[in-house]
Order: structure tokens, then sequence, then C-alpha cells
């Protein structure tokens, strides 16, 4: 399970955007949050998975997902989301900021949108 809402709500949007994300979303309810690694300029989220979880693998084995844009008070010119898929499972999350500067802790007041120059 994961424990933030704030990754939670990304890969939401993240998993709406296309064809290949919509297959990825039964395996939400199977993923964990497993390590969160802040860089200085963004936030690295890796997923693990329970049993179950292992048997919902999609066909398309390598993506990238992205397109979600993060606006916030924490952050000076705002931050982008990509989802990265390795072997048709959802891998990890990776959140940079614009301006390379990210705060080394969960931010509590943003809003996300689609980034429009991606869709």
């Amino acid at each position: 399970m994961i424990r933030s809402k704030y990754i939670t709500e990304i890969l939401n949007l993240l998993l709406e955007l296309d064809c290949d994300g919509r297959s990825l979303k039964p395996q939400l309810k199977f993923l964990s949050d497993d390590k969160y690694e802040y860089t200085g300029s963004g936030l690295i989220v890796r997923f693990t998975y329970d049993n179950e979880g292992k048997t919902h693998r999609i066909e398309s084995e390598n993506l990238v997902l992205d397109g979600v844009a993060i606006r916030s008070t924490e952050l000076e010119d705002g931050a982008a989301a990509m989802l990265f898929i390795s072997d048709g499972q959802i891998e990890y999350l990776e959140i940079h900021s614009r301006n390379g500067k990210y705060p080394n802790i969960e931010l509590t007041n943003y809003a996300l949108e689609i980034n429009m120059f991606k869709h």
C-alpha cells in the first residue's frame, strides 16, 4: 500500500493519461512505496509488490510515462513527474524540479496538472 497521498495522486493522474497507463492501474493496489530518495533537485520513489502484484504485468515491458506538472508554493518553478516501467511493472517515480532545487520533505501544498506541452 502506498502511504503517501501526494505520491498516490501523482500516480493516479499519470496512469490516466493514456492506454498504457490505464493498463497499469490494477498494479496500484499491490504496490508499496518502499524507498524515498531526495536528491536535492528532486525525488525518486522506488516501489515493491506483494506476491500477487507480480501477476499483473503488462505486455509493454519498458515504458516511461510523463505529462504531469506539479505547482507548489514550496517550489520556485514547479516540477514534473515521470513514471518508469520495467519488465511490465511499475518500478519507480521520478520527480524533478525545473530549477534544480527540491526540498527534502514531502510537499504538502501543491496542485497537479496535465503538462499541456506533453498532451
